[in-house]
């Protein structure tokens, strides 16, 4: 008892200091992330005897618009900013703990242009240190992906069909992606582009 209560009054003491530059951190991140106004706030809540999160319980609290009280991540935020959130904190604690397999949908929905790419490039730099699968129906966001899958459901009854892209077909369904049903010349040399600037970004990090 003596050696948990002396590991759980260290953990409680990094928590206790981490928190404000965690959640500078995060709301840096989701400000990125098309969340202007998005603040968060890290609740501890102090626990009786002995337990396996310690001497408190951790909460993310969570305010999405100018004005709005603060709630449970859970309660307050959409779907598409559920995915947003936690891709923040998930990039904002990369190298403190084990890869992991983590699966972000919806993470694109109400989002284009520049905060799309920036989503695609925080997903790349998260896939650095753990496994990434993606449902997305940007093409910024696919362009930073290592590998492409393709999901076409079809038929009546419905059939889905799963298909892993090739480098030229990859243009072509990212052509897709960003132009819209008909892919033109100009829609392919976007594609084209994003690949290439996402290959670049890697070199550069390297």
């Amino acid at each position: 008892q003596i050696e948990w209560q002396e590991g759980a009054e260290s953990i409680s003491a990094q928590r206790h200091g981490a928190i404000e530059s965690f959640n500078t951190l995060i709301e840096g991140h989701l400000q990125s992330l098309g969340m202007q106004d998005a603040r968060l706030q890290v609740l501890l809540t102090p626990s009786e005897g002995m337990n396996p999160t310690g001497l408190e319980s951790v909460e993310f609290l969570i305010s999405t618009n100018k004005g709005q009280p603060f709630g449970p991540i859970q309660k307050i935020a959409s779907g598409g900013e559920l995915s947003r959130i936690s891709l923040a904190i998930q990039v904002a604690s990369i190298g403190n703990e084990a890869p992991r397999t983590l699966v972000f949908d919806e993470v694109d929905v109400g989002i284009g242009g520049s905060v799309a790419e920036t989503v695609g490039q925080l997903l790349a730099a998260l896939g650095q240190h753990h496994q990434i699968l993606c449902v997305t129906h940007l093409g910024q966001v696919a362009a930073q992906a290592d590998h492409h899958l393709k999901v076409l459901k079809t038929g009546n009854p419905v059939s889905t069909s799963i298909s892993t892209l090739t480098d030229d077909t990859r243009i072509e369904e990212i052509a897709r992606m960003a132009g819209g049903a008909a892919v033109t010349d100009a829609s392919r040399a976007l594609a084209k582009e994003m690949l290439s600037d996402r290959l670049k970004r890697q070199h550069a990090s390297s």
